[in-house]
């Protein structure tokens, strides 16, 4: 039975959740995992895509559809972090489709004020704890915003997309 929506929030910074409406139960919620960057002598990092792959694979058969954020690049920012952030973003996207999960983008600035939101990171937090009172330790970090878009995104797209279950 399909009863999984998965929301994610893109870039190096971003996270991915699995949800479950039937249940108003979020099945899993993490940052994207991360690996170092083999050729770099910094501490660059890079989304590890094998163990993400594996953490899609567990739900992949339960997800109805993906909403993942539509972004775009952003003033000011260089082209070596937007390369990345682009190269990251490509593979979220390859990774969800190789799993045959249906996709919807939206931007922020589409589904921020559909939910009563700003830019501001810590009120999207602030409304995943409200919303999601059993998960809240996942959001009481000013890290934890891109966990907190993820589950947002996600219920976004059970109350506005009309996708019915």
């Amino acid at each position: 039975m399909k009863d999984i929506i998965l929301g994610v929030d893109p870039g190096l910074s971003g996270a991915i959740c699995f949800f479950n409406p039937q249940e108003n139960k979020i099945e899993h919620v993490d940052n994207f995992p991360l690996r170092p960057v083999k050729s770099s002598k910094t501490n660059k990092k890079e989304i590890d895509l094998y163990n993400l792959q594996i953490l899609v694979a567990r739900f992949a058969a339960r997800t109805m559809f993906a909403v993942i954020e539509k972004v775009n690049a952003m003033p000011g920012q260089g082209v070596t972090s937007m390369f990345r952030f682009g190269e990251s973003y490509g593979q979220i996207q390859g990774l969800v489709s190789a799993f045959e999960i249906p996709i919807t983008f939206i931007t922020p600035a589409v589904w921020k004020p559909m939910l009563g939101l700003s830019r501001d990171k810590n009120e999207s937090r602030a409304l995943a704890c409200k919303l999601f009172p059993a998960s809240q330790s996942e959001f009481k970090r000013k890290k934890d915003d891109g966990k907190a878009e993820a589950a947002l995104l996600a219920r976004y797209g059970v109350n506005t997309l009309g996708r019915a279950f």
